[in-house]
C-alpha cells in the first residue's frame, strides 16, 4: 500500500527538498531543474541548477541536451554553462571546488 504524503512543493508540485523526500532520498537537482522549468517556474529552475553546481552534480552536462531548450534564454543558464566550460578546460572551477 502506497503511503500517503503531504504535499510538501510549496503548491508548485515541486518537491521543496525540505521534505520527507529530501531527508532519506537524494534527488538530482537537475531533475528538480527541469521539473520546476516544466511547471513555468524559471527562477525555481535556475535556483535548482545553481545549487547543482555549486554541488557539481555530475549530470550537469545534460543542460547542452534539448531539455534545456526552454531555459536556453536565460542568462543564468548562460552563467552556469559558461562556468562548466571554463571548468572543463582549466580556466577555472566551480564555486565551491
Amino acid at each position: 500500500m502506497a503511503e500517503n504524503r503531504p504535499d510538501r512543493s510549496g503548491g508548485t508540485g515541486v518537491p521543496s527538498g525540505s521534505g520527507p523526500i529530501g531527508a532519506r532520498e537524494y534527488i538530482s537537482g537537475i531533475a528538480l531543474t527541469l521539473a520546476a522549468a516544466g511547471a513555468g517556474h524559471t527562477s525555481e529552475a535556475m535556483d535548482w541548477l545553481e545549487q547543482a553546481l555549486e554541488r557539481r552534480c555530475p549530470l550537469l552536462l545534460w543542460t547542452s541536451w534539448p531539455l534545456f531548450d526552454g531555459l536556453r534564454g536565460e542568462p543564468r543558464l548562460q552563467a552556469v554553462m559558461r562556468t562548466i566550460r571554463e571548468s572543463k578546460h582549466g580556466r577555472g572551477r566551480p564555486p565551491g571546488v
